[in-house]
């Protein structure tokens, strides 16, 4: 943070934000007139009011941008996301609004308990077909809309760059053409994509401290994930044994088959007491 005559700039990352703010007082209590942007003097001066408020609009802008970096900086945020131009700020706003927290978060949960209408589910719970999948198709639309306006507010390259926002994209892809080909096939497969949905609600902002300890997660993996392949070669090898040395014997259901070795010996190497 640098001063100068009359403002104090703050560099973040190479942009310029000049606080004119934090010169008015000093400049009030010196007896002068403060300097304002574009070097615009106060009304006591006999100054046209005309000038006056485009000064003030100017530093009301300033003002909201310094809460967009603070509000970027609790966060945890990169300042490459910062609005560049008038229609990524309008974007920025909607996108950082309790509503639109909200309608996130219910999307995700529709998404979630969409899974108990879904067969295979309980028959008091089991909707049609054209339902669940019109209401996943509708959710999904909610989804699409969140993220062009994600879109609009970071740009196409940055939108690229951000790694959990190209995740969520590409599940969302995914889930939609799964939704479509259920809809016009009307009958329901075997959908492992269900699983992914959860990135929905982790995506959400009231889930940010999911986020931040499955990043603290997945950045301690590196160390041993060496010895989790090793622990896997392993089960792999002796559920292949059990199956052939076990096979034979058909009043024993664990290793009848090569997948029942694999889910039983991994079941005995985690939850088994």
């Amino acid at each position: 943070m640098g001063s100068g005559q009359g403002h104090v700039s703050l560099q973040v990352k190479g942009a310029r934000l000049t606080a004119v703010w934090l010169s008015a007082p000093f400049n009030s209590i010196h007896g002068g007139n403060y300097d304002g942007i574009h070097d615009m003097s106060s009304p006591a001066t006999g100054d046209r009011y005309p000038q006056w408020n485009h000064g003030r609009q100017n530093w009301e802008m300033n003002y909201q941008e310094a809460a967009i970096y603070l509000q970027e900086g609790e966060n945890n945020d990169k300042f490459v996301t910062h609005p560049k131009d008038a229609k990524a700020l309008v974007s920025y706003l909607f996108v950082h609004n309790h509503l639109f927290y909200l309608m996130e978060l219910t999307t995700a949960l529709l998404l979630l308990l969409l899974s108990l209408c879904e067969a295979p589910a309980v028959a008091i719970f089991r909707l049609g077909i054209y339902v669940h999948a019109t209401l996943e198709l509708f959710a999904l639309a909610v989804v699409v809309f969140e993220l062009s306006m994600k879109l609009r507010w970071l740009g196409c390259h940055t939108y690229i760059r951000h790694k959990r926002t190209m995740v969520k994209t590409c599940v969302l892809f995914l889930q939609f053409i799964e939704a479509v080909v259920v809809l016009v096939r009307q009958t329901s497969h075997l959908r492992i994509t269900r699983a992914l949905r959860c990135i929905f609600l982790v995506d959400c902002r009231y889930c940010g401290a999911v986020r931040r300890n499955l990043r603290q997660i997945f950045q301690s993996l590196p160390p041993f994930i060496d010895i989790l392949l090793l622990l896997l070669f392993f089960m792999v090898i002796f559920a292949i044994l059990g199956f052939y040395l076990f096979s034979p014997n058909k009043s024993d259901p664990y290793f009848n088959t090569l997948e029942n070795s694999l889910v039983n010996l991994f079941v005995l190497l985690t939850t088994a007491k």
